[in-house]
């Protein structure tokens, strides 16, 4: 299995401080799967695009990406 692993850290205007962001990106079962995660997570990030990704895609899901 390959993998990526990113991590970066970033203002968030939302939380108003910064914050750690991870980006998994992995081949399984010949899909690309890729995760997100934040370590500022608070109520209020509902509409944070990286929530949003992983409630709409979750890793190892049926719900995929529409191919490229």
């Amino acid at each position: 299995m390959e993998y990526i692993h990113r991590q970066t850290v970033s203002y968030c205007k939302v939380v108003q401080r910064h914050v750690k962001i991870e980006f998994s990106i992995f081949l399984m079962e010949g899909n690309l799967e890729m995760c997100a995660s934040c370590t500022g997570i608070e109520d209020i990030c509902k509409n944070c695009p990286v929530i949003q990704y992983n409630d709409l895609y979750p890793p190892a899901s049926q719900k995929r990406l529409p191919p490229v």
